[in-house]
């Protein structure tokens, strides 16, 4: 499966969904995540790979008023439509968290 249009949980919060788009291009993954607020703007995702079954990219956010942004690393492995993995990173608060993620392809 080449990476395409999914859902994956809101890298702010676990119990949210967020749509991604995923492209591949050889060994380059490109893609953007829908905005978490209504009126805010997509984010362009960076540093994107696939290796085989296995994809790893970052999003970037910044803070919210004034506060500190977060990345967080996404690392998956592709089966069939589906995309699971881990994403890891700082909160706003500097702390470590780490949490599972999954992403479908949506049927067009």
């Amino acid at each position: 499966m080449a990476p395409g249009p999914g859902r994956c949980p809101a890298a702010t919060a676990p119990d949210r969904t967020a749509s991604i788009k995923l492209k591949a291009d050889g060994d380059k993954l490109t893609g953007e995540m829908a905005p978490f607020r209504e009126g805010g703007e997509p984010t362009k995702i960076t540093d994107g790979k696939v290796t085989g079954d296995e994809v790893t990219f970052k999003i970037a956010r910044p803070g919210r008023n004034g506060g500190a942004g977060i990345t967080q690393t996404y690392t998956g492995k592709i089966s069939g439509d589906t995309i699971t993995g881990k994403i890891a990173g700082k909160n706003q608060q500097g702390e470590d968290t780490s949490r599972e993620w999954k992403a479908t392809r949506k049927k067009e």
